[in-house]
């Protein structure tokens, strides 16, 4: 099965490897481990399904700056509900944008 970026991303997150996709560089400038993996939850935050699920810029902005600002848990990523709901991946071509809407 070919997996999308935001399925390999979701999946990572999901089994606590996210640092896994962290590019190298990043590792190595910034220090906190946490803040990085707290922006890739961010990130999969921001890309939700439903638009109504997804945080609003003053959210993300409060998210960054505040530690004590409790994440909530993403959910799967639409390429992975269109896989399930549309039978697999093989009808589908590369390049060619698909909507869940």
């Amino acid at each position: 099965m070919i997996k999308s970026k935001s399925l390999q991303a979701w999946e990572s997150w999901n089994e606590g490897r996210t640092l896994n996709l962290i590019d190298p560089i990043l590792k190595r400038v910034v220090s906190r481990r946490d803040v990085l993996i707290r922006c890739f939850h961010i990130g999969l935050l921001c890309v939700q399904e439903k638009v109504a699920d997804r945080p609003t810029m003053a959210s993300v902005i409060l998210m960054l700056s505040s530690d004590s600002f409790v994440l909530p848990l993403p959910s799967r990523p639409p390429y992975l509900l269109y896989a399930l709901r549309y039978g697999g991946t093989r009808n589908i071509k590369a390049g060619t944008r698909y909507s869940l809407l």
